[in-house]
């Protein structure tokens, strides 16, 4: 009937088309890289994820917050979990959140010249480090 509820059945067709079994998410600090190399594996996947994760409609951009909202909530928890102090905790989920989405993945290519199937795991293994890191906050450790 209307413009967002249009753009919203179509999101609700690209997840499916993205991710055919579905988003399983992070359940803890520990499982955050298997959700990044999941999510951006299957991202790159489609040529769709890059018109999508660069789409600047404002209707997009909504429907895109809402339908990523419980993954991005388990994000925030997840860090959350690493009981790292306040300004610690809230700058590492800025950038694991940044990190979370398409539009994270294709510049690193596009840009960057990485191959697509490393893209998957450079972004996990960048999400290790900055957890490894939030942890030092907890322990004391120097990062290694």
């Amino acid at each position: 009937p209307n413009l967002e509820s249009q753009v919203a059945a179509l999101s609700e067709w690209f997840d499916q088309h993205l991710n055919p079994g579905g988003i399983t998410p992070a359940a803890g600090p520990d499982d955050l890289p298997r959700y990044f190399r999941e999510i951006h594996a299957n991202a790159l996947a489609s040529s769709l994820s890059r018109a999508l994760a660069t789409g600047s409609g404002e209707v997009w951009q909504t429907v895109r917050r809402n339908r990523r909202a419980k993954r991005l909530d388990a994000i925030r928890a997840a860090v959350d979990a690493v009981g790292a102090p306040a300004q610690a905790t809230a700058e590492a989920t800025a950038m694991v959140l940044r990190l979370s989405g398409a539009d994270a993945s294709w510049p690193l290519h596009d840009s960057y010249g990485l191959p697509l199937e490393r893209i998957p795991d450079v972004i996990a293994h960048t999400v290790e480090l900055i957890i490894r890191d939030l942890r030092t906050h907890v322990t004391g450790d120097t990062p290694t």
